[in-house]
């Protein structure tokens, strides 16, 4: 956290980091920040992505990207899980090829990661965030599905921006 807040230049409060873990040989962190004025009215909140690599210095590799803006007014799954929001998910490919799932907010519900070569993992309930790699060469078709009850669960996207690649 102390190298994230000197990379970043800025103190920040705990509450804005959504998930921080280890990507191979990279430590990426996820930060909430001010969703846009038009998006939080839609309920919609944003974060900026912060990678390290070893026991390098932060960059920032994202500044923004949208979550919790997925609902449509005839979800009602949705609307039951509004409150506590969505969950974050962002994709981080790296040069030489492996990719991370970053996952963040879920609350106690399974999370299940399905790739486009019809590979799944059930990786459970991620209450804050947590980061699993994946073996996949499509990695903005990588789909999450968070479970909200037996046999129900949606489909929770990655973001426009959301494949991180470098």
């Amino acid at each position: 956290m102390r190298r994230l807040q000197q990379s970043s230049g800025a103190e920040f409060a705990t509450d804005r980091l959504l998930v921080i873990g280890a990507a191979g040989d990279e430590t990426v962190a996820v930060l909430r920040r001010d969703a846009r004025p038009d998006e939080a009215r839609a309920g919609g909140r944003a974060a900026e992505v912060w990678v390290a690599r070893g026991p390098g210095m932060f960059h920032r590799a994202v500044d923004y990207i949208s979550y919790d803006l997925a609902c449509t007014a005839d979800d009602s799954g949705c609307a039951s899980m509004r409150p506590d929001g969505l969950g974050f998910a962002a994709i981080r490919r790296q040069a030489g090829g492996r990719t991370f799932v970053v996952v963040a907010a879920t609350g106690d519900h399974g999370v299940t990661i399905r790739t486009a070569e019809g590979e799944a993992m059930n990786v459970g309930p991620i209450p804050t965030g947590g980061i699993v790699e994946v073996a996949t060469e499509h990695p903005w078709q990588i789909r999450l599905e968070i479970a909200t009850a037996p046999g129900r669960a949606y489909v929770l996207p990655v973001p426009p921006g959301g494949v991180i690649e470098g």
